[in-house]
């Protein structure tokens, strides 16, 4: 497929979502993380297999709150594909979480 052109609105809003998505997150707000995706939405992740579907991703979210840790996600090197003509875009980041429980802190490369 051909790459269209991105223009910078749509791209400044590509870059706002990850935001969007990691204070929900790190808050334990998985409706709010959850509202983010399609039905059919993928939660794609380094490591473990994709999440699929609002509910798949609503339990991730829930099953980390529920963990107790604090959590801090710090995205950096975000890249946006331009879409191709379905006006499908691709983002890219390197994504690292600070887990604090209890004494215990740990920091973790998501990818």
């Amino acid at each position: 497929m051909t790459a269209v052109a991105l223009d910078i609105a749509s791209r400044l809003d590509l870059l706002e979502m990850y935001r969007r998505y990691t204070d929900p997150y790190d808050r334990g707000l998985a409706e709010e993380v959850t509202a983010l995706f399609t039905e059919k939405g993928e939660f794609v992740r380094a490591g473990p297999a994709a999440v699929r579907g609002r509910r798949a991703i609503t339990d991730m979210v829930r099953t980390a709150a529920e963990s107790g840790a604090q959590r801090q996600h710090v995205v950096t090197s975000v890249l946006v594909e331009p879409p191709v003509a379905d006006g499908t875009a691709h983002g890219t980041a390197d994504v690292t979480m600070v887990s604090l429980r209890g004494d215990a802190l740990r920091l973790v490369a998501l990818g």
